[in-house]
């Protein structure tokens, strides 16, 4: 990959104009045909006589033949300042092009250009999830795991002050508490009457056995969840401290290629400004005239 087109040096050389100089000439040169007067073209004489005399008055001259070869040769002349101007103007875009592709080129692109190697980028190491400590589990343990976390939701969901089991006690106590309850008035009340279909003791001993054995799995549960974690944080910590180290390595080898990078970019840099705009054979003579135009003045 170039960094720029090699046939943009066809504008330059050792000697010629800087960039302030070529730019001064080329406005010099706009100016000059911008204020040429000596295009023009009339070909028509006119004569203007009245009748009954033999006088005829010039009215109009049309062009001499001297005046339109200076016509003539003063298009050429715009030509060839024209012609300069273009030279001078891609010649000044040219080396701005390579300005520009030298400053703004990535460093990894201009070593590998320059035939600089880069260090190779390590790997970074990935950091693992709770699901990634399950999956090296063996089928009892995840089987296990799993079990425990269905029964803990179900039980809990169930043995929860708002859970179905508990407010079904809440209820039952209450309505056992007062035996009864009525409805209506007269001859239209009605009595409805409470009784335990179980014995409450034993629902009550039910519930601290589920209590209870919530507790146990939750506790089995949580400790192989802070087992997870523990193989977690010890693995992505190990994993934290390799990938900072690696960065840290790759970072110190890339900025050594960086700077030698910078150094051929400035040293690069430094060259292009200083290069002349050459100008060619063909367009000298046209130069000469515009630099020699207002220096006797």
């Amino acid at each position: 990959m170039a960094i720029y087109s090699s046939k943009l040096d066809a504008f330059f050389g050792a000697e010629g104009l800087t960039n302030t100089s070529a730019n001064f000439i080329a406005n010099k040169a706009k100016e000059m045909y911008e204020n040429s007067n000596n295009v023009f073209f009339d070909f028509v004489t006119s004569e203007v006589s009245i009748i009954g005399m033999d006088r005829k008055v010039v009215s109009h001259k049309g062009m001499t033949f001297d005046e339109f070869n200076k016509s003539i040769e003063e298009i050429a002349n715009v030509g060839k300042l024209k012609s300069l101007i273009a030279w001078l103007r891609e010649a000044i875009k040219a080396r701005q092009t390579m300005v520009d592709a030298v400053k703004n080129i990535d460093a990894e692109d201009y070593a590998e250009e320059l035939g600089i190697e880069l260090p190779e980028r390590t790997q970074m190491q990935r950091t693992i999830t709770e699901d990634d400590v399950i999956a090296e589990m063996s089928v009892a343990e995840r089987c296990r795991y799993y079990y425990l976390e269905a029964q803990c939701a179900n039980l809990g969901k169930l043995i929860h002050p708002s859970g179905d089991f508990s407010n079904s006690i809440k209820q039952a106590k209450q309505s056992l508490r007062t035996g009864l309850s009525t409805s209506g008035e007269g001859r239209d009340m009605t009595i409805t009457e409470y009784t335990a279909s179980l014995d409450m003791d034993m629902v009550d001993k039910k519930f601290m056995e589920m209590q209870e054995l919530h507790r146990s799995l939750q506790a089995e549960l949580n400790g192989i969840k802070h087992k997870i974690e523990s193989a977690m944080e010890e693995h992505n910590t190990k994993v934290r401290i390799a990938n900072h180290k690696a960065s840290e390595e790759f970072s110190l080898s890339m900025k050594i290629v960086t700077d030698k990078v910078d150094e051929v970019r400035d040293k690069e840099l430094q060259r292009i400004r200083g290069l002349k705009i050459i100008i060619p054979d063909s367009l000298k003579e046209t130069y000469e005239f515009v630099a020699a135009v207002g220096k006797n003045k």
